[in-house]
């Protein structure tokens, strides 16, 4: 029994990892959008918006309100001021999908041999 528990532990723990890498990829996405704009308005090269390992924290925390995004350790007012509502309607959208995984794994029933 607990082999099984296991396995079905052990996928469900590859489906959530597999969305915060997705989200990861698409807040990555949205950076380099967001620099290319910076870019091409103001001069600026590779300006900074949000750094990998914070996209990542972003990624795992996915923050759906603006107090959560701003909780977040190295997301100040001002940067998101200017981009984060891009950023938080992305984990606002993986949020959901996690929670609709969560409730697709509660109601999964056990691997059965």
């Amino acid at each position: 029994m607990t082999t099984h528990r296991a396995e079905n532990e052990n996928e469900n723990n590859v489906e959530i990892t597999d969305l915060h890498g997705r989200c990861y990829a698409k807040l990555r996405e949205c950076r380099q959008v967001i620099r290319s704009q910076l870019e091409s308005t103001t001069g600026a090269i590779k300006p900074v918006v949000f750094n990998d390992s914070l996209l990542h924290e972003i990624a795992l925390a996915l923050p759906q309100t603006v107090p959560d995004f701003k909780s977040i350790k190295g997301v100040d007012a001002s940067t998101f001021d200017k981009h984060g509502k891009k950023f938080l309607e992305i984990t606002r959208q993986y949020a959901d999908e996690l929670e609709i995984l969560r409730e697709k794994i509660s109601s999964k029933p056990p691997i059965s041999r």
